[in-house]
């Protein structure tokens, strides 16, 4: 891959985020206006300082190149807080829809900003970014959070393919970063470097970027370059772990795995230099009063899993974590069947899981034969509920074909055997044929199933 050069990178922010006439600048009460309320908004939420602002954004005599001049300003010294990612997200993605000149001017003038403060660390620190990140906290902090907001904004305006480029330059830049760190020692800069990969890949939907693939090793890198799908794991995982993740992955329906990123949070505690770490959270060890430090979500425009992982190495507490990642993706599984059976599904619209289907797909995955014979024998004492939610997972798994795939999980292992689908006419399941076992479903005229027999 051809390295990317700084002058071009700078070239297209110049060129594609920024372009346009030239109108005046912000008067200056408002800019003093406008600087005091982020301000305000960079610490907590005030209504009011949000209203003035909005007005001032909403300002027809200025245009793009304004907001751009005065975002440059201030964030040359001020820090992009979660409380301004929260805000700068709603009053870019709730309003941009109903107010165009938001959506036109505001939102592009930050992107560039934003975009471009993410070289700066790169160019002026060069090998020690990983120690300087370590060391300044909120800058770490508000680097991330650019990230964040830049890879949410990119899936709302065409300049997905202008961010490519700029995340490319960075990738090409991490080698550099990474060479001189010989430890474990460091939390934020393996955090970041996660979102980054996020969003390289969140910005080549069609593709994954080569160098990213060229990151990741094994299993890892396959899963990657197969489905397009992260594997977050820090290396904590075992290597037969990473194995049946790979294989379970395999076998789902491609339509239906929206997942970006597993995030695998390893739940122990471990000492290091700077202080102690327990799952997502750094304590400084140093400081007379200690001070709890939580790193922030990692984030995708697509779906993601996260997972936590008991430190024990003991068979009990693999199949427990197996068992959490498959709930997850049970859940998920289960969101999209419902996204989809959804006309239109509005931005940041919630779509609520159906919790018994996504229960039945985890059980499905974990043991295909057994939560068959469970859900049978639950029918013939009467209790309905189980084959239904089993007949849901079987045509969802199986996409309306004549076969699908079942799952049985052991502690070291995983095996996939054919299951075969009829149905009938109106393409209810008449029978489920497994390896072990053969069941054919009887339904009345009105459609209520009532017979089951078991060969």
């Amino acid at each position: 891959m051809k390295p990317i050069l700084r002058w071009s990178i700078m070239a297209v922010l110049a060129t594609v985020l920024y372009g346009g006439p030239s109108y005046a600048d912000l008067s200056e009460p408002d800019q003093n206006t406008l600087t005091k309320n982020l301000e305000t908004l960079a610490k907590g939420w005030s209504q009011a300082d949000a209203s003035s602002a909005f007005k001032i954004f909403r300002q027809n005599s200025y245009a793009r190149e304004d907001y751009s001049k005065f975002f440059k300003d201030f964030f040359q010294h001020q820090a992009f807080t979660d409380h301004l990612k929260v805000y700068f997200g709603y009053l870019g993605f709730a309003f941009s829809e109903k107010y165009q000149d938001i959506r036109q001017k505001v939102n592009p003038a930050l992107a560039e900003v934003l975009a471009n403060k993410l070289l700066k660390p790169f160019d002026e620190q060069g090998q020690q970014l990983a120690e300087w990140f370590e060391q300044n906290p909120e800058e770490a902090r508000s680097f991330f959070n650019q990230l964040a907001f830049l890879n949410q904004y990119s899936q709302t305006e065409a300049i997905a393919i202008n961010l490519r480029r700029v995340y490319q330059y960075i990738w090409q830049q991490i080698p550099l970063v990474d060479a001189p760190i010989r430890d474990n020692n460091y939390q934020w800069w393996p955090h970041i470097k996660q979102q980054l990969a996020i969003n390289y890949l969140d910005a080549n939907q069609s593709q994954v970027p080569n160098e990213l693939v060229g990151h990741w090793g094994g299993r890892r890198q396959k899963l990657l370059e197969n489905y397009g799908l992260l594997l977050l794991d820090n290396d904590q995982l075992l290597d037969h772990e990473v194995k049946q993740i790979s294989q379970l992955i395999s076998k789902l329906p491609k339509q239906l795995l929206n997942i970006r990123f597993i995030h695998i949070q390893t739940q122990h505690s471990q000492l290091i230099k700077r202080g102690v770490v327990n799952s997502n959270e750094v304590v400084n060890t140093y400081e007379s009063n200690t001070v709890s430090l939580s790193l922030p979500k990692l984030t995708s425009v697509n779906s993601d899993l996260v997972v936590k992982r008991p430190a024990t190495s003991s068979v009990a507490a693999r199949q427990h974590f197996l068992q959490l990642l498959l709930a997850e993706l049970g859940k998920e599984l289960a969101k999209r069947q419902t996204a989809n059976a959804k006309s239109k599904t509005k931005l940041g619209q919630t779509v609520v899981v159906d919790g018994e289907l996504a229960s039945s797909i985890s059980s499905w995955l974990f043991a295909t034969h057994q939560t068959l014979a469970n859900a049978v024998e639950s029918w013939q004492q009467g209790q309905t509920g189980a084959i239904k939610q089993l007949f849901r997972v079987a045509e969802l798994l199986s996409e309306g074909k004549p076969k699908t795939i079942a799952f049985d999980f052991a502690s070291e292992k995983i095996s996939f055997s054919l299951l075969k689908l009829a149905r009938d006419e109106e393409g209810k399941i008449t029978s489920l044929v497994t390896t072990q076992a053969q069941y054919d479903f009887t339904y009345d005229e009105s459609g209520a199933l009532v017979d089951i027999k078991i060969i």
